[in-house]
């Protein structure tokens, strides 16, 4: 063994329990490059087709739609005004266990 690497260098190996990747405590943790656990999903396939997988919430999400508005009238909701400007943002989600999708819209001031 060279003489600056400690007697006990190779015993501080751990193993991802996302990856499987093996990684040395001294390199400060391990950067996974699943990064999102898609491996704990029962539908991995759609990360290739652009949803994220949210891990807490065990739904996978998409982005489908983004568009800037000026409100011409007041929102019954009360938050937005007329004249205000505001994004609608609207994402689809899709159950991981069941497979059940819906849309979400938010609206948000800026």
């Amino acid at each position: 063994m060279p003489h600056n690497v400690p007697d006990d260098w190779g015993m501080y190996w751990s193993v991802c329990s996302d990856c499987g990747e093996r990684y040395h405590a001294c390199g400060g943790g391990h950067d996974c490059p699943e990064g999102d656990q898609t491996s704990k999903s029962k539908r991995p396939w759609l990360k290739n087709s652009g949803y994220e997988y949210d891990h807490e919430g065990q739904e996978w999400i998409a982005r489908v739609r983004e568009s800037r508005h000026i409100a011409r009238r007041d929102h019954k909701d009360g938050r937005i005004k007329k004249g205000d400007h505001y994004y609608v943002i609207v994402t689809r989600a899709i159950d991981d266990e069941t497979g059940e999708s819906w849309h979400r819209q938010f609206k948000s001031r800026f």
